[in-house]
């Protein structure tokens, strides 16, 4: 069973990494201003101690926020983690 919590500085990098293996195209410092901006906006999915997904719910203000960046790895898809990911 997948368990879903809080995302390191790390795990975030994973998620890039993924994210540009599958032709995203990330900005170059994205990553990091989103970080700097809401570091608790960002969610890790693990399964059996292993990353297999994340996301971003980034809040700028009380008016706007984004939520992007999800991705489940490549061993994980088609199981309907990405949906568990997102309703989280």
């Amino acid at each position: 069973m997948a368990e879903i919590r809080s995302m390191n500085a790390g795990e975030l990098d994973q998620l890039i990494r993924w994210a540009g293996d599958e032709g995203w195209g990330p900005g170059l410092n994205d990553a990091e201003c989103f970080w700097e901006l809401d570091p608790e906006g960002f969610l890790a999915m693990y399964e059996h101690g292993d990353l297999i997904g994340g996301g971003a719910i980034i809040r700028h203000s009380n008016a706007f926020g984004f939520m992007g960046l999800f991705i489940v790895g490549q061993a994980h898809r088609g199981k309907g983690l990405g949906k568990k990911l997102w309703f989280a």
